[in-house]
């Protein structure tokens, strides 16, 4: 079953891709791509494979369609995103990956999502951005890493996204020194010193 959802999706992504009249015919759908976007996304590996991937390219670089977007369909990525603000990414942590308290691979993924509907041709689309804000307002737990009493906030939040991002990346690419050099920046900071055990 998984191996039919990921061949489909790589299928309407690049369907998606080709032309906006294609997008356009995606988009009648999106609401049923959101009702899914939750699927397959805590596997790294599935990136570009997954329901929100073909939500995201049905509304990627077109600014009648992210003006054509409701409320209700950002209310559903929130909902979700609130999600990953709270409960660690089950598969990296059984693969033996630190448990950071928030699961940023869901995370960035609905993230990507919002900034398709708020960044289109390098311009930004004013009332999508102005919902986004106001459903983060009202969803504080979507940014349940950055808010935690005991953290330094956002930033911090954001570096430890990142340090995680190149863990894993270091263990898949044992030899590759552009990786060696960022991630070990990265942990020289002192704040992320509890990132370094292996």
């Amino acid at each position: 079953k998984v191996e039919l959802v990921t061949t489909c999706c790589k299928f309407l992504s690049y369907f998606c891709r080709t032309s906006r009249h294609n997008q356009r015919a995606m988009f009648e759908h999106l609401s049923y791509l959101l009702e899914n976007s939750s699927m397959l996304l805590s596997r790294p590996s599935l990136r570009g494979s997954a329901p929100l991937d073909v939500a995201s390219a049905s509304v990627m670089d077109n600014n009648e369609l992210a003006l054509a977007l409701r409320e209700s369909h950002l209310e559903k990525i929130a909902s979700y995103l609130s999600r990953c603000g709270t409960t660690r990414n089950e598969e990296l942590f059984l693969q033996g990956y630190h448990d950071i308290g928030w699961d940023p691979v869901d995370g960035e993924r609905f993230l990507d999502f919002l900034k398709f509907c708020v960044w289109v041709n390098g311009d930004t689309v004013e009332e999508n951005a102005d919902l986004v804000v106001r459903l983060l307002i009202r969803r504080p737990d979507c940014l349940g890493p950055a808010l935690r009493g005991e953290g330094g906030g956002l930033l911090k939040a954001i570096r430890e996204g990142i340090a995680q991002s190149l863990y894993i990346a270091r263990r898949q690419n044992p030899d590759d020194p552009v990786i060696q050099a960022a991630y070990q920046e990265i942990i020289d900071d002192e704040s992320m010193h509890n990132l370094n055990e292996e």
